[in-house]
């Protein structure tokens, strides 16, 4: 069992990390945490789509594959979400 599996693609795992990161030193290079948090936004996302790319070359039958062997929890996800919004 993967990262994959328990917690989330590892794709959107590095989007998670590169916004951090690059939100904390933009505020490091004194820009307001506003601007900071839109700058690390954009990194991640460009980082996040470039690591797509890969996925241009493959048939839908390998795309499913894929998505299959790295599918996390998704009905816990699920579960959760309902009984959060529900709890309101």
């Amino acid at each position: 069992m993967t990262i994959g599996n328990r917690i989330a693609p590892i794709r959107f795992l590095v989007f998670a990390a590169m916004l951090i990161l690059a939100g904390v030193i933009a505020v490091a290079l004194h820009a307001m945490w506003n601007i900071a948090l839109l700058i690390g936004f954009d990194i991640a996302t460009c980082v996040f789509i470039v690591s797509t790319f890969p996925l241009l070359n493959d048939s839908p039958e390998e795309i499913r594959e894929a998505a299959k062997r790295k599918d996390a929890n998704r009905e816990a996800c699920w579960q959760s979400r309902s009984y959060f919004v529900l709890s309101f």
